[in-house]
């Protein structure tokens, strides 16, 4: 068997788009609800089906591309359609990978504390004042600027 034509291919492919569709709305929905009892397996398991349903979905526009030759028996007109509904689902296909990439950094970024720790360094100064490099200078600086400035006056 030769498989289904290029119209049953496009028709395939419009229903495994909204079942693709419907599994990273549900991805996205479990990632935004992560903080209320959702385990971290069930979305990695959520994760890898939405993974392997694109992969698949890519595999089958693929196929229809490569049916569109022999839609040529069927008229220009038709070859035409056939290479719009192509480029349609490739372009459906292109929203549900940023949709679900999205979601991805969304569930896979680091929290925003444990994120700036490297740049404040690691907490507070000992002494309780202010960090290096800002608010007000130590006595041992205040001193070395005031003898600065006596022995330019002197000049």
């Amino acid at each position: 068997k030769a498989g289904p034509g290029p119209r049953g291919l496009a028709r395939e492919l419009g229903e495994a788009i909204q079942a693709t569709g419907a599994l990273v709305g549900r991805y996205s929905r479990l990632v935004r609800s992560a903080g209320h009892g959702r385990g971290a397996a069930e979305l990695a398991r959520l994760e890898q089906e939405v993974a392997l349903s694109i992969r698949q979905f890519k595999e089958r526009i693929d196929a229809l591309a490569e049916a569109l030759p022999h839609a040529a028996k069927a008229g220009s007109q038709a070859r035409v359609h056939a290479h719009g509904v192509a480029l349609i689902l490739s372009e459906r296909l292109g929203s549900l990978v940023a949709r679900f990439e999205h979601a991805r950094a969304r569930r896979h970024r680091p929290e925003p504390e444990a994120a700036l720790k490297p740049l404040l360094g690691a907490g507070p100064p000992p002494s309780g004042g202010p960090a290096p490099g800002g608010g007000e200078q130590q006595p041992q600086q205040q001193g070395q600027q005031q003898q600065g400035q006596q022995q330019q006056g002197q000049q």
